[in-house]
């Protein structure tokens, strides 16, 4: 198993959190559209 760079966590910290705010928007602007 290679080691995992500092880089590479960030990476990945990064796509969590985009990933997570991406399901976020879409659910919450959903929620606006069918409360109108």
């Amino acid at each position: 198993m290679k080691s995992i760079t500092i880089v590479q966590i960030i990476q990945f910290a990064a796509y969590i959190c985009g990933k997570t705010t991406q399901t976020f928007l879409y659910s919450w602007s959903g929620t606006l559209m069918t409360s109108k």
